[in-house]
């Protein structure tokens, strides 16, 4: 069961803008998971959680990850002024989304927020160094975690690519390629293709591009220009495989021309 370790006042933590979150934390003794009622976090990872007592306290040592049964109120306010573009009105929410969120289910996406809104203010070195603070980590929890971890990679990798340095942009396109999910990787994919096709390395672009049009499904970013270049290197180099993939593009993508 889990241990009512502390119990103390409010005023010791860092609330979650006042909210009361649903959460389940996995604790490390027995593989245990717990629903709790989360009210706060401290910038140690410590928790506050709601208890008939008051307050008790989750220490930080004792569990492994946490995942949030709802998403807070500040993620959806600060992604709909990101999806608006309205980076200005977002900039007021880095702080409270970098200082809130210390346990590492929540605090890689609201890192992943606050580096959108630095990247959309211009700050691409300060949403690097977000964003290389993200994955210096390893995730504590893959399956809700790798898709925070995907985007960040590649965030990365487009900015140094912004920045003209595409040799420190490869290889976080590799990870984000090798995550395989499918919203990042497929343009991960799309340009390591890219770019070992500038090079006249025509075997592995092939190997990219091939990724994206077998592993993922036609709406994915990426595939449709992968599948297009799978074909005109097919086609110079008289891959005996070419009417397959000429076949695959007239039956996923009619409209081509």
């Amino acid at each position: 069961m889990l241990k009512v370790l502390v119990v103390i006042s409010m005023f010791y933590c860092i609330t979650l803008l006042g909210e009361v979150t649903d959460a389940v934390v996995f604790m490390k003794e027995h593989n245990e998971h717990v629903a709790v009622k989360l009210v706060s976090s401290d910038k140690a990872g410590n928790l506050s959680i709601e208890s008939k007592n008051g307050f008790t306290i989750i220490n930080a040592d004792s569990y492994r990850f946490v995942r949030l049964a709802a998403k807070p109120k500040l993620f959806e306010e600060a992604e709909k002024l990101v999806n608006n573009k309205k980076y200005k009105e977002a900039e007021k929410l880095i702080k409270p989304l970098m200082n809130n969120y210390n346990f590492q289910n929540a605090e890689i996406n609201a890192k992943l927020l606050a580096s959108k809104i630095q990247l959309g203010l211009g700050n691409s070195n300060a949403a690097l160094d977000t964003l290389k603070n993200v994955v210096e980590a390893a995730p504590s929890d893959p399956e809700n975690e790798n898709r925070f971890y995907s985007e960040a990679y590649y965030l990365i990798a487009f900015i140094f690519n912004n920045k003209g340095d595409s040799e420190k942009a490869l290889p976080y396109y590799i990870k984000c390629a090798e995550l395989a999910i499918p919203a990042f990787s497929g343009k991960a994919n799309f340009e390591l293709g890219q770019n070992a096709l500038k090079q006249k390395k025509y075997n592995i672009a092939l190997r990219y591009f091939l990724r994206n049009v077998l592993l993922y499904k036609p709406d994915t970013a990426g595939r449709k220009d992968s599948l297009v270049l799978v074909i005109d290197i097919m086609t110079k180099s008289k891959d005996k495989r070419l009417p397959t993939y000429q076949d695959i593009l007239k039956r996923d993508y009619p409209d081509f021309k």
